[in-house]
Parts: C-alpha cells; sequence; structure tokens
C-alpha cells in the first residue's frame, strides 16, 4: 500500500500508511507542534506576568503618591482651618465686647430721632424746617443702619459693603 501526504501540522506533512513508522512519524510531528505551542504560551504567559509585575509597581507607586499628596493636603487643611480660627478670635472678642458698648447709646439716639423726626410738635410747637428735619433723619437712619451690629455681633461683616444687613432698608415717615 503507498503512503500519502495529509495535512501538515507545525509545517511538517502527516504521513498516511499501514506500517507503524508512519504513526510513529506522525506522532513525533505532533508531539513537536505541541512543544513548540506550549513553549509559545510559556513565553507569552512569562511576558505577561513581567507586564503585570511592571504595571502592578506603577499602580502602587502612584497610589502611594497620591496618598502621600492626600495627607499633606489634609494636614494644609487642618493648619489653614486652625489659623483661621484663631485669626476669628479677636474680632469674634471685638464685635461682643462693642456690641455690648454700642447697644445703649444706639437704642438712646435712635429713640430720640425718631421721636424728633416723627414728632416735632412734642417740642411745645416748634416745627423743623426742612433742612434740620434732612439732619434728624439721616441721623435717624445711620443709628437703625448700625443697630444690627449692636444686636448681632457677626453682622460686622457688612461693615464698610455698602449694603445694609440682612438686606433691610431705612425708611422713616414723611
Amino acid at each position: 500500500m503507498a503512503a500519502g501526504v495529509a495535512g501538515g501540522h507545525g509545517g511538517a506533512p502527516l504521513v498516511r500508511g499501514d506500517d507503524g513508522l508512519s504513526h510513529s512519524r506522525n506522532l513525533h510531528l505532533l508531539s513537536r507542534w505541541a512543544l513548540r505551542g506550549h513553549g509559545k504560551s510559556w513565553r507569552t504567559a512569562r511576558e505577561l506576568q513581567v507586564q503585570r509585575g511592571r504595571l502592578n509597581r506603577t499602580v502602587v507607586r502612584a497610589l502611594t503618591d497620591a496618598n502621600l499628596l492626600l495627607k499633606r493636603t489634609t494636614y494644609d487643611l487642618a493648619d489653614a482651618r486652625e489659623e483661621a480660627e484663631r485669626a476669628r478670635q479677636p474680632e469674634s472678642h471685638f464685635a461682643a465686647s462693642i456690641s455690648d458698648e454700642l447697644r445703649t447709646p444706639l437704642h438712646l439716639i435712635v429713640g430720640f430721632s425718631q421721636m424728633m423726626y416723627t414728632s416735632p410738635e412734642s417740642y411745645d410747637g416748634a416745627a423743623f424746617t426742612p433742612e434740620p428735619r434732612g439732619d434728624v433723619q439721616e441721623v435717624c437712619e445711620g443709628t437703625l443702619y448700625l443697630s444690627p451690629f449692636a444686636h448681632d455681633p457677626k453682622a460686622l461683616h457688612w461693615c464698610g459693603t455698602g449694603r445694609s444687613h440682612r438686606g433691610t432698608t431705612v425708611a422713616l415717615g414723611s
């Protein structure tokens, strides 16, 4: 019986035939093909392990750096918060003491100027001309503007902004 050629594996053709020699040769060819495939797979797996190791080291290094940066930022933030609190202490103390010092005189000025503006007749029929009446109105509006600061020391941050405390506007009757 004649030997034929079948499809090859690994570049070597398989031999068809009845004798034991062709089976042995086929087995040898298939074994070489399997070993070459196994070798390629092993090298690829090893390369992937090396790449994974590099990637793991890179990720660990990046996470360590990020963690250190986060810790530094947290410490800096805590320091800034403490510094801000220390800076607010004198302001709070000043606001509390000025509040007590301003409250009584402001109440007197507001009450007195409101009475002068709204009831000038209570001064034995004296009539204010428009100019002094306007002056009394300005005094009253100014003290009304300052009143919230005397009652609420936290309102001092409005000083110098040109806005009224809590958005209130001062208006006296005409």
